[in-house]
């Protein structure tokens, strides 16, 4: 997922952590977010089978756009407007699958 008003560029993947937040033009970002998440550390943890539940890989990828809203908190900041669309786009993808899980749930 590529955004637009960004570029064409999908930020979400970028790693920003305490050791390059300033080089990456955020020298306060570890200040205020307290956790760090991208798809970046995400894909490493589906690729280490780290996820012990669904829930917790949905909440890391909520967590993605919650940070970037704190971060970035005017509504009208490029990085907001992409992280609203971000976790939209992610609630719509995932829709199907809760819904195929709950159903399957059901019929046990």
């Amino acid at each position: 997922m590529e955004f637009d008003n960004l570029g064409g560029v999908n930020p979400f993947r970028t790693v920003i952590d305490a050791k390059n937040c300033a080089q990456m033009g955020a020298p306060d970002y570890c200040d205020v977010i307290k956790r760090p998440m991208n798809l970046t550390y995400i894909q490493d943890k589906v690729n280490k089978k780290s996820y012990e539940s669904l829930q917790e890989f949905f909440e890391d990828i909520d967590l993605i756009a919650k940070n970037a809203m704190q971060y970035n908190a005017h509504p009208e900041n490029p990085y907001h407007v992409a992280a609203k669309l971000f976790r939209k786009q992610f609630k719509k993808l995932a829709k199907p699958l809760v819904q195929s899980l709950t159903k399957g749930q059901q019929n046990n």
